[in-house]
């Protein structure tokens, strides 16, 4: 997202319909987005080292919580209680916030730095992918501390992007420079790994609710790739436009 100081948001899929506009200023660079159960936005603004969080009805800020680090993603658990933030290289943790109190109670050592971070539908576990080296950091919410670390297979540097699929039964995550997705099993995480090579450059995900397509985002040949997760192959590729980065279903 651009370094200005609003977002866009849209309440209907109609093509025609006008999308307002959040104005964030003075924090700059909104970049990660969450939404909860209740409907309230939280918006990373890593160059203001904060965590906004915004009342779409109203269309303000409510709060700017500090996060210490320059906050590229966000994962907030399911029952909104808790935000993490990855701080990519600049900072090598995860900075924890309590949403209710709105303030950061801690940090995730992650010596390296953080590259992408999803909750797990059940909220027990934060996953993140390691800035520097092919490996994912499996983070105990109920302790904030690391439980495990998992390498990634087939893969020579760090990942982008982890994401659950519905049910929590799978991770993925993609590599930009190895052109690859690795579909993880949660039973096992330590287990063989569906490795997918896809479309040049692969910036994201949209996973249908039914768990059964993964949709990627193949930002440096404007494809995309469709993998049937049950098998863990592609099962088609078509063109979507250059530079595509973000997809999602509605």
């Amino acid at each position: 997202m651009a370094f200005t100081g609003v977002i866009r948001i849209r309440d209907t899929p109609s093509r025609s319909s006008i999308w307002p506009l959040i104005a964030v200023s003075p924090y700059q660079a909104p970049h990660g987005i969450q939404i909860d159960s209740s409907g309230t936005l939280y918006v990373t603004c890593d160059l203001s080292r904060k965590l906004l969080v915004i009342d779409p009805k109203k269309r303000s800020v409510e709060a700017a919580i500090d996060t210490e680090g320059t906050g590229h993603w966000v994962a907030v658990l399911p029952d909104g209680s808790k935000a993490y933030i990855a701080n990519k290289n600049d900072r090598p943790f995860v900075s924890v916030i309590d949403l209710k109190a709105r303030k950061m109670v801690g940090r995730v050592s992650i010596p390296n730095g953080t590259q992408g971070i999803a909750a797990s539908p059940d909220g027990k576990w934060i996953v993140t992918a390691d800035y520097n080296d092919p490996a994912l950091v499996l983070i105990d919410t109920a302790k904030d501390t690391v439980a495990d670390r998992i390498p990634l297979q087939g893969l020579t540097r760090g990942a982008f992007k982890p994401r659950y699929t519905p049910d929590g039964s799978k991770i993925l995550v993609c590599n930009m420079g190895d052109g690859q997705v690795n579909v993880l099993s949660t039973a096992d995480l330590h287990g063989k790994q569906a490795v997918v090579k896809v479309g040049k450059d692969p910036m994201g995900f949209a996973i249908s609710p039914d768990g059964k397509t993964a949709l990627v985002a193949n930002h440096g040949d404007g494809t995309v790739t469709a993998i049937d997760l049950a098998s863990g192959r592609v099962a088609t590729s078509f063109m979507a436009g250059t530079g595509i980065e973000t997809l999602s279903y509605y």
